[in-house]
């Protein structure tokens, strides 16, 4: 097993590890009544951000991290022509307060030397 094999092993087990590691169950929501999956990753939500001056605000940023072999084992659709599109889908997970919470993937930036994603989000409305 080389290194790259390696390192995508250790990353898809240490971020879908919701008993040791810092994962958690996020729903997937295709678009179009496509399908819902359910897959472990890791979520982000906090109120800390920069304003256009680069001064601290307080703003809401949520993103999330998952393996996509996760998705694709559950025939979730994570590419269209062979590249990453998550246009419309959403995600949902159980935040610190016990609320779940539901957002749209507002952009996307796949990993392809480890296989992963991590997506941007914003408020589902």
């Amino acid at each position: 097993m080389g290194l790259y094999e390696m390192a995508q092993r250790d990353f898809a087990k240490f971020s879908s590890d919701t008993v040791s590691g810092p994962a958690k169950a996020i729903t997937f929501t295709a678009p179009n009544n496509g399908p819902v999956v359910v897959a472990n990753g890791i979520c982000t939500k906090h109120h800390n951000s920069l304003n256009e001056e680069g001064k601290q605000v307080n703003a809401k940023k949520a993103s999330i991290t998952i393996t996509e072999a996760l998705l694709t084992a559950q025939s979730y659709p994570v590419r269209i022509k062979g590249e990453v599109n998550l246009t419309n889908h959403k995600v949902s997970w159980m935040d610190s307060t016990g609320t779940v919470n539901t957002y749209m993937i507002r952009e996307w930036y796949p990993d392809e030397s480890l296989g992963e994603i991590t997506c941007i989000l914003g408020d589902f409305e």
